[in-house]
């Protein structure tokens, strides 16, 4: 893990912030367009951190 789970950037970009779900819808709203293996890579991207 690179920061406790309480850290600034965790907070930014953690599970469940508005940023992190705002660049869900729009590579959701995008699937349809874009090939498959980016696609793919932008989910691996956007998956909710292991725990």
């Amino acid at each position: 893990m690179l920061e406790p789970s309480g850290g600034p950037l965790n907070r930014i970009f953690g599970r469940g912030t508005p940023l992190r779900s705002r660049a869900a819808d729009a590579a959701l709203s995008m699937q349809d367009r874009l090939p498959e293996p980016v696609m793919r890579a932008a989910m691996k991207v956007l998956r909710p951190p292991g725990r």
